[in-house]
């Protein structure tokens, strides 16, 4: 290997520790992460910078109304967690008995070949899901090494429809792959794709920007330096932020402190105290039932429009009795 491609490999690699320490690990990441390191050492002597044509952001952001399929008590599937591929439809009965809103449904990453990794049981997700009043909302995790691909793959999430006509209410992106480097690229691409998503699909369809711990990212600064967070705002309808307290602190007040923290670095990155907000807490198969309490008063005395717990396949009983508290917001 060049010394320019070991020098890579070793900034991909060290990238990598960081989005670890920074989104915590179970299986489904350590199987994701292991994915992905495959994937760079493979690729990355043949990598040639994509031509990126830079859009302006739009110069306001989205309107805010209409997004309830944002708002209230949501949960994750992702493209590892088999018990739910299996079963769709008694899944969707269950997340309908925990008071679920929306179902948040992986799509694929750029590891997969398919755009759309279980098409079929997709649909029949969606299709289950709408009978049961639960929207539905895709994501899909970019590596950002070639813009175009992430463009049509985002886009066949986008315009997939069901035999019946059904589609997804709304699209998020999972921006924290560092497959890119250095940061300063890894951002302008993001923002080039991002842009391009927007003027494609206008500004009344609903966009979601899923981003890393706030909090963790002011922690290891080398990660992803000068984040995007007000760029974002001017193209994406809301911020779901990552913050997996279960791997940074322990303790229903601690929870509560840490995902209060989180909340507010959005507020003030973006100078906007009414940013839309959807949290993401967890890992559902790490906290506690007081933990849980602390997540969910956060929730609660923040105001943000919703929260989740990641993922659905590790959330228990006792949690859903208090992630139900999560409440709708009236302008939701």
């Amino acid at each position: 290997m060049p010394r320019g491609g070991r020098l890579q490999l070793l900034a991909v690699l060290a990238a990598l520790v960081s989005i670890v320490a920074l989104v915590g690990r179970d299986a489904t990441t350590d199987h994701a992460i292991k994915a992905q390191l495959r994937s760079q050492v493979r690729d990355v002597e043949n990598v040639v910078p994509a031509t990126v044509h830079a859009v302006a952001p739009a110069s306001a952001p989205p309107p805010a109304s209409n997004i309830g399929m944002f708002s209230g008590l949501g949960t994750w599937v992702d493209i590892y967690e088999t018990s739910s591929w299996n079963h769709p439809k008694r899944t969707v009965r269950e997340m309908h008995a925990h008071g679920v809103r929306t179902l948040y449904l992986q799509t694929s990453n750029y590891t997969h070949k398919p755009a759309i990794v279980f098409r079929d049981t997709t649909m029949r997700f969606i299709n289950q899901a709408h009978q049961s009043g639960i929207k539905v909302v895709a994501w899909y995790l970019p590596g950002l090494k070639q813009p175009d691909f992430e463009f049509q793959r985002i886009m066949a999430a986008i315009n997939l429809r069901t035999k019946s006509g059904e589609s997804f209410d709304g699209f998020a992106l999972d921006i924290e792959s560092p497959a890119v480097q250095p940061p300063s690229l890894r951002t302008q691409r993001l923002l080039a794709v991002s842009s391009r998503v927007r003027a494609e699909v206008g500004q009344n369809y609903r966009l979601g920007a899923i981003i890393p711990s706030p909090r963790g990212m002011q922690k290891h600064p080398g990660y992803w330096p000068d984040f995007p967070y007000t760029q974002l705002e001017s193209l994406y309808n809301v911020f779901l932020p990552m913050t997996y307290f279960t791997w940074r602190v322990s303790g229903e007040s601690a929870a509560k402190k840490y995902s209060e923290m989180c909340i507010n670095i959005i507020r003030r990155e973006t100078n906007n105290p009414k940013v839309p907000i959807h949290i993401i807490g967890g890992i559902s198969n790490q906290a506690t039932i007081p933990e849980t309490k602390g997540f969910v008063s956060a929730v609660k005395e923040e105001h943000v429009w919703g929260a989740s717990y990641y993922a659905f396949a590790g959330t228990n009983r006792g949690q859903w009795r208090v992630l139900r508290n999560v409440p709708v917001p009236d302008r939701g």
